[in-house]
Formats: C-alpha cells, structure tokens, sequence
C-alpha cells in the first residue's frame, strides 16, 4: 500500500470509487442498458419482420405481374377470336345480302319481262280489233258502193271472221 501513498492515491478513497462506479455500473445496466438493448432487439425485429413482409409483398408482385400478362394475353386472344368469328359473320350476312339482292333483282326483272309480255300482246290485241274494224270500215264502204246492203254484211263479217283467227 505504501506504493500507492507514494504515488498519492488514497486506498480507501480508491475503494470508495470502485464500489461508487460498481453501483453507478448495476445502476446503468438495470435501468439503461437493458431497457435500451429489449428496445433495439424490438426495433431490430421489426426491420426484419417489414424487411421479410417487403419480400413477400415483392413476390407477390411478381406473381401478380405474370398473372397479369397471362390473362392480358388470354384477352388479346378471346378478342382476336371473336374479332375474326364477327368478320365471318360479317362475311356471311354480305353473301346473305348479295344472294338476296340477286334473287330480288331476278325478280324484278321476271315480273318486267312479264309485265312487258302483258303489254306487247294488249297492244297486239288492240292494234288487232283496231285493223279489223279499220277492214271492216274499209270494206264496207267498198262494198256499200259495189252492191247491196245485204252482201256488205256478209263480206263484212267474213273479214270480222278472218281477222279474229288470225289471231
């Protein structure tokens, strides 16, 4: 001890400052040092937990992605087949129409011939009464002055006769 008082430090003042820092010490552990090494060991935790769930969410969205392609592909697709069957269709009902329009005009122009037909043959029988009373005039003036009443009806009737068989 003697070469502590030499160097002028005082052993029991030395103590006293051992057992001072030894309290100061379990002190600092007990209410410090603990609750702030649990509040970090938390606050550790926690970074790995949202570090783990940023993970999982990231998966996630990986997954969701590629689910995301497959059915904007699928869609693409189910557009492209109803895109080409609406083609068809459209392809089908303008044969439909041209078909139609085909068999109207068809139609059209039977009902014209027939139409036509109708009418060439009125004007035929038209024009027939028309030179068989024109005959008839004629010849009965003819007749009127060649001879009797009597033989102008006659002669008049037999053209009449000739001219309807004739037709």
């Amino acid at each position: 001890m003697e070469i502590l008082s030499k160097l002028g430090i005082d052993w029991k003042l030395l103590l006293a400052q051992i057992v001072n820092f030894a309290i100061l010490l379990f002190l600092l552990k007990k209410f410090l040092y603990k609750p702030l090494l649990t509040m970090l060991n938390t606050r550790r935790e926690t970074i790995e937990k949202s570090l783990e769930q940023a993970k999982s969410i990231d998966d996630e969205m990986k997954v969701l992605e590629q689910r995301k392609a497959e059915v904007l592909a699928q869609a693409k697709s189910e557009a492209d087949s109803i895109m080409e069957k609406t083609l068809k269709l459209a392809e089908t009902k303008r044969q439909e129409a041209i078909s139609k329009t085909k068999q109207d005009v068809a139609a059209v122009i039977s009902e014209a011939k027939e139409k036509i037909e109708q009418e060439r043959r009125e004007a035929l029988d038209h024009a027939k009464q028309e030179l068989s009373l024109l005959v008839m005039q004629a010849s009965h003036k003819v007749i009127e002055d060649i001879s009797d009443k009597k033989i102008t009806e006659i002669m008049a009737q037999k053209a009449l006769k000739q001219v309807v068989s004739s037709k």
